[in-house]
């Protein structure tokens, strides 16, 4: 694969698997990520949000 074919495949990935998991019912796709990553996850559609988690 010629390396201008492999931009974008990491967001079609991401996109395909969030279509995949519409399609079986899910409403939402979460993800955790370092924040070099941010640039990639707003590519691929995820927008940031405010949580909490509690480590149990």
């Amino acid at each position: 694969m010629h390396p201008d074919e492999r931009r974008g495949l990491g967001v079609r990935l991401v996109r395909a698997a969030a279509e995949a998991a519409r399609e079986r019912g899910a409403q939402w796709l979460h993800v955790d990520h370092e924040p070099h990553l941010g640039t990639f996850y707003a590519e691929c559609g995820f927008r940031p949000t405010a949580a909490g988690r509690l480590a149990l």
